[in-house]
């Protein structure tokens, strides 16, 4: 994982490793035909500090039921900047830091981006491809590209590519802009975000929003 995350490292250095890896990502379904766990995290970072939360659900088949299996959350400090668009290089480290402690989910949930990025290498692109792992980028804001309706569905488009599709469950909930990160296709990932959420996001990652949120406030 070490070529992953770098103890240092330049914004060049950074784009270009970007750029190299995202030639390895797997962009189509290569996960488990039947999903029983579904993992979330979500991730907080202030100066040096990086605060991760996560949580790792198990799913009846029809996605009727959700059951809490797991919860964890982990302080690190980073030597990597806070810089936009390169959170992979510092949040994406503690993210694979906590998910190593855990049996790995079939699918991971990262609030974040995908290849719905302007280097299409997002922190969920960065999690997965360093873990071998599905994993689904979830945001609450459109990072790049624009959303178009293409046969019917709402879809993300970056330089003429799709790059992603936005779930909206109810006339009331927000837009989710849903991309994949590693070994998920852009269906499925859409679809099993449209699945799990109930409310306003996923359960995987409400769960993880949660205990962030409980854990912040103890500060």
């Amino acid at each position: 994982m070490s070529k992953f995350f770098p103890d240092k490292i330049t914004i060049l250095s950074a784009s270009e490793l970007q750029k190299k890896f995202h030639e390895d990502l797997i962009i189509e379904d290569d996960l488990p035909i039947k999903i029983e766990t579904i993992g979330g995290v979500t991730s907080y970072s202030r100066g040096k500090i990086i605060k991760v939360s996560l949580a790792i659900l198990k799913v009846d088949e029809n996605y009727s039921k959700f059951e809490v299996l797991k919860q964890d959350f982990i302080e690190e400090q980073s030597k990597i900047p806070d810089l936009p668009t390169f959170g992979g290089f510092r949040e994406g480290r503690a993210i694979a830091d906590s998910i190593t402690s855990f049996d790995i989910p079939d699918v991971l949930m990262i609030k974040g981006h995908g290849i719905n990025h302007p280097r299409k290498f997002g922190i969920a692109c960065h999690v997965g491809l360093s873990m071998n792992i599905p994993t689904i980028a979830v945001s609450s804001d459109l990072l790049c590209g624009e959303m178009k309706t293409i046969d019917g569905k709402n879809v993300i488009v970056d330089e003429e590519e799709i790059v992603g599709e936005v779930v909206k469950t109810s006339a009331t909930s927000p837009r989710l802009y849903v991309s994949p990160g590693h070994r998920v296709s852009i269906r499925t990932a859409a679809e099993i975000v449209r699945k799990t959420t109930l409310e306003k996001m996923p359960e995987p990652l409400r769960v993880a929003n949660e205990q962030l949120i409980q854990k912040m406030r103890q500060i």
